[in-house]
């Protein structure tokens, strides 16, 4: 995995939180509150209102637009604190803005740090680490002796096992949630996957399909099924499927940064192992009105 610069960002990738429209819906059922404002290119940006029409939050991140400090000042009313990380590079004229400290932003929105790959040929599995290839050699092995067997399954099955399975956070309520919605407003952009061991179900995980792009959601792993690398063998399976599919970038989503727990730092290492491109989000500027 090596470092992207912003500004080379493909104009086809697309980040799930600010321009998936099932992600945007998902964030409306869950408060009437929150309100979205749609701008160029499938992106949108999020109005929080702390005192309905004095005074409200607006959050740009990860949008190429600059915030339109006019249309909010005219349209919107009241008064407001508009927070902007850019997708591509920061455009040279940044008069009356405040760059918040790269301490603080690395922490201040979700996925300040990603990683994402680009699908251009069927071999993908060759621009991995040694280890991960490896392990799939092992993995392709398991599969063609019929001990593991990973393949599509339903929202319904994925939920059942899952539920049933011990975890190691607190986040299982969220994730049941987010999945039946999205399986009941959005079920055409999900492909969910399970790996088995002797038809036992011990790892899955859900993934988001929208414009050219695949995002890894969540997924749930038995420890019983951790020797046999189950979730690198459905990440190579989602690869797959994708090239098949024709879809061009897969995200792998949030990586760690200073302000998440040590736990997520080996998570963190197996996606860098996978993905293509490192994105740092690290310039968050502020502006009121």
């Amino acid at each position: 995995m090596e470092p992207l610069a912003l500004k080379n960002i493909p104009d086809g990738y697309k980040y799930y939180r600010s321009a998936f429209a099932s992600h945007r819906d998902y964030r409306l059922s869950r408060s009437n509150q929150v309100s979205s404002i749609p701008v160029k290119n499938g992106f949108f940006w999020w109005k929080f209102p702390i005192i309905h029409g004095v005074f409200a939050l607006y959050y740009f991140l990860k949008c190429p637009n600059s915030p339109p400090k006019k249309q909010l000042q005219e349209k919107e009313g009241g008064h407001g604190i508009i927070f902007w990380a850019p997708w591509w590079e920061t455009p040279h004229d940044m008069n009356g803005w405040i760059r918040l400290p790269k301490w603080l932003s690395r922490g201040f929105h979700h996925a300040s740090r990603s990683s994402f790959s680009v699908l251009e040929w069927p071999e993908y599995y060759q621009s991995w680490a040694p280890s991960a290839r490896n392990h799939r050699r092992k993995i392709l092995q398991y599969r063609e002796q019929k001990t593991i067997e990973i393949r599509s399954c339903s929202a319904k099955e994925w939920l059942e096992t899952y539920k049933k399975t011990r975890l190691p956070h607190d986040n299982k309520s969220y994730f049941i949630r987010r999945l039946e919605f999205l399986e009941e407003h959005f079920s055409k952009n999900l492909r969910i996957y399970m790996a088995y061991k002797d038809t036992v179900p011990l790892a899955g995980w859900v993934f988001l399909d929208e414009w050219e792009t695949s995002v890894y959601l969540f997924a749930f792993q038995d420890e019983i099924g951790k020797p046999y690398h189950l979730g690198l063998g459905i990440i190579d399976y989602w690869f797959l499927d994708s090239y098949q599919k024709w879809f061009k970038y897969l995200d792998f989503d949030h990586m760690w940064n200073i302000w998440d727990p040590k736990s997520y730092k080996g998570y963190t290492k197996f996606k860098s192992e996978l993905a293509n491109y490192e994105l740092l989000f690290e310039d968050i500027w502020v502006q009121w009105f």
